[in-house]
């Protein structure tokens, strides 16, 4: 049985979980750890000359699961022809279009299905079903951490403020937990699916998104008095050549399977012409729902059956869709737009994507949501 030789790069919670599944595998060998200071070897096989791995043309695969933009490390290996699988969605988002004429130009493989949502694997079911029919839209909860503090404040009486403590205490927020609260991460996870689904380049910094950052508890329960219940989305859609793309608080009406899915689960879905919607839920985080995604990268790879990575053409961003929200403070700034108000939050008439980002930016501690149609 021929083994195979890989790189694991980075040794955090993610990195210690594929590196322990991986001890269980008589044909797979991890050579090297590569880890950033060598006063935290531990290992035989861990070293800080990544040079060394990059000259050893005995490694076929990188597994890379830094903090932080990967860059170089992934530029080297593809260059060097050894295939990357990535967890990493903060690098992918920013360097994909790059990252796959590498892989193509030097004949290696790039899989990524962990940057998306941790152990579902949203991106390879994505290939799977565009080779049938396109996708016209994929939206979905993307962070459990935004989710879990929903749960709390909606099912368990938690401020804010208490919610956030909860989940740092239980590992579901980081210490620094801007990027989830703020709708960062959700960013970066629709950008990438969306640029595999529709085979286009995105640019982050033309896309809307808001986050959960500003939110009471008395905007969750005027939204459950009227049969709603609120999770942070992550949304695309493609028609005609054109992409809608946005990460906002949405209020979903409770008939929606979506508006049930509470702790730190993640669900998304996806919608195509033949099969209608197709929703997948589980661990969207955690260190070995994404090791495990991780690891199916692998013997993806090992078997043969890695998908082909499409060209990614340049696209036109639509932020003239409309819809309705519901807005919590700063009422007098709607005031153009207002259709009705209610107990102190105004119900915008149907307005643009590109209408409520310039409102966005004018507003402090601005908070609203996205009423479902």
């Amino acid at each position: 049985m021929e083994r195979l030789n890989v790189c694991v790069i980075g040794y955090g919670t993610v990195g210690k979980s594929v590196v322990e599944i991986l001890e269980g595998f008589n044909d797979i060998d991890v050579k090297y750890i590569v880890i950033k200071d060598q006063k935290n070897k531990c290992k035989k096989n861990m070293t800080i000359d990544y040079e060394k791995v990059i000259n050893d043309e005995s490694v076929k695969v990188v597994l890379e699961m830094i903090n932080g933009d990967a860059y170089d490390y992934i530029v080297k290996a593809l260059k060097a022809k050894k295939s990357v699988i990535s967890s990493n969605k903060l690098t992918i988002c920013k360097h994909l279009k790059e990252y796959t004429f590498l892989a193509k130009k030097n004949k290696v493989s790039l899989l990524f299905d962990a940057s998306v949502c941790g152990g579902i694997p949203i991106i390879s079911n994505i290939y799977k079903y565009k080779r049938i029919d396109p996708i016209n839209s994929l939206y979905g909860i993307m962070n459990g951490t935004c989710n879990f503090i929903l749960d709390l404040m909606n099912n368990f009486d938690f401020d804010f403020e208490k919610a956030l403590e909860k989940a740092k205490l239980l590992g579901y927020a980081e210490k620094d937990p801007s990027s989830d609260i703020m709708g960062l991460d959700v960013l970066r996870k629709i950008i990438i699916a969306s640029e595999v689904a529709y085979d286009v380049s995105i640019k982050s910094n033309e896309v809307f998104f808001y986050g959960i950052n500003n939110i009471k508890k008395a905007y969750l329960d005027f939204l459950k008095e009227h049969g709603y219940t609120l999770k942070l989305l992550g949304y695309s859609s493609y028609k005609k050549a054109s992409l809608t793309i946005h990460v906002m608080p949405t209020a979903l009406k409770n008939s929606n399977v979506m508006s049930h899915v509470n702790s730190n689960l993640n669900m998304i879905s996806l919608n195509t012409n033949s099969i209608g919607d197709l929703s997948m839920i589980g661990q969207g985080a955690g260190g070995l729902a994404t090791a495990n995604q991780m690891i199916n990268d692998l013997l993806d790879f090992k078997e043969n059956k890695v998908f082909e990575i499409p060209d990614f053409q340049e696209v036109k961003l639509d932020n003239l869709e409309v819809a309705t929200y519901y807005i919590f403070n700063n009422l007098e700034l709607f005031e153009n737009v207002k259709f009705k108000v209610e107990n102190n939050v105004l119900q915008t008439k149907k307005i643009t994507i590109k209408q409520l980002e310039e409102y966005a930016k004018k507003a402090k501690n601005l908070f609203f949501a996205r009423i479902e149609e």
